[in-house]
């Protein structure tokens, strides 16, 4: 599988900055080594990459399973087309109502690949102010027909059928996130500037673009693992930015990843630069490629319980829940404090109500059944990359 995972990498690679293909390496893929390599693609929302590259050196013919990688490259640019008309329409009801945005994450990260469609993405991420968030919502709802479905700390998330979903975030980065992202992240206008053309459309500079990247990868690998796609965007971004520069240097430092983002990079250079692995690489690839794009439950258990120094200190957590991670089901904490007590209350009794109980028993079980090997190694790894 190891030599497969080379072959998906520069597969991806070729893909994403439309380069050509190694055609030994096309015309040597086995069906047993194209089934490695469409597993862990699908696990991680990556299919469309590597149909594109397969179909462009003639690979792909008439049988089932290549049949699987077209199928995908087209629903991938149904997507594109979909979320690109919708993007257009917030864009125009924003502009004639006044609200400043940014497009963030996928919105402007595709347009850096060799073709847009080929770097999909599950919603549209949009920042606005704080003040602007209740009337950005509004006209959400009543110019484009969105619902609103669930309200967090850091954004409000809108769909219009099964299809699209947006989230209109406020804050970039939840708090006791990803190190110190949290207060970087609150300077987010300071490196905005108005778009070219638009009134109300800002863009990043390419430092802060730099910065969050990095900021939003951190806050998924320590939720249990954050996806091949954003290293291979991190790879792209490197390709088309300066990412070196000393503002940088000093928003990582600032928000305390400076460490993640040289392993970070390390990893990518192992998979998109053909560089040799080292200790902690070797354990980031096995975490990420698990873990699937969004990270496993497993994964996720494993580093409760090693933050919380083992089963018992993951049970009193559970118990006594932070603060930081019951204000994501009770927002209001946020702004009062000083009902923490009442909403620890409240969410045993939650619990104790609760018809599925057996989810807390398997929750449990997950937790004492993690080999301490395991345990040791990956928990080993997040403290080496300084999360």
């Amino acid at each position: 599988m190891q030599q497969n995972i080379g072959i998906l990498m520069d597969l991806l690679r070729c893909s994403a900055l439309g380069e050509n293909a190694d055609k030994n390496i096309i015309s040597a893929l086995t069906p047993d080594a194209l089934q490695d390599i469409y597993t862990v693609a699908h696990h991680h929302g990556l299919i469309q990459l590597i149909g594109d590259i397969l179909e462009k050196n003639g690979f792909l013919g008439a049988l089932p399973s290549h049949k699987r990688f077209r199928k995908e490259e087209l629903n991938a640019v149904y997507s594109f087309e979909k979320i690109n008309y919708e993007t257009e329409q917030i864009i125009r009801i924003f502009e004639e109502n006044a609200v400043s945005f940014i497009l963030l994450k996928g919105a402007f990260l595709r347009y850096l690949y060799s073709e847009p469609w080929l770097r999909t993405s599950c919603d549209i991420d949009i920042l606005v102010h704080e003040k602007d968030v209740v009337k950005a919502g509004e006209l959400l709802v009543k110019e484009l027909n969105y619902n609103k479905i669930q309200e967090g700390t850091h954004h409000v998330a809108y769909a219009f059928g099964e299809d699209v979903r947006i989230e209109l975030h406020f804050n970039l980065i939840e708090k006791n996130q990803a190190k110190n992202s949290y207060k970087v992240a609150r300077r987010v206008w300071d490196y905005a500037s108005a778009k070219e053309g638009f009134d109300y459309r800002y863009e990043l500079s390419e430092d802060f673009i730099y910065f969050y990247h990095i900021a939003h990868c951190a806050a998924h690998f320590e939720a249990g693992g954050c996806g091949i796609k954003p290293v291979l965007d991190l790879f792209v971004l490197r390709k088309k930015f300066n990412c070196k520069t000393p503002e940088i240097n000093k928003l990582l430092r600032a928000s305390g990843l400076t460490e993640f983002d040289k392993f970070l990079n390390e990893l990518c250079d192992v998979w998109f630069d053909k560089k040799a692995h080292n200790d902690v690489t070797r354990v980031m690839e096995k975490f990420i490629i698990n873990g699937g794009i969004g990270g496993t439950r497993e994964q996720n258990l494993l580093l409760k319980k090693y933050r919380s120094g083992g089963k018992i200190g993951y049970v009193i957590r559970r118990i006594f829940v932070p603060f930081g991670e019951l204000k994501k089901d009770y927002p209001i904490l946020g702004k009062i404090p000083v009902l923490l007590p009442f909403f620890e209350i409240l969410r045993w009794f939650k619990l104790l109500l609760k018809k599925d109980k057996k989810s807390i028993a398997r929750r449990y079980e997950t937790v004492k059944n993690i080999p301490e090997e395991k345990l040791k190694t990956y928990g080993g790894m997040l403290d080496e990359i300084g999360l």
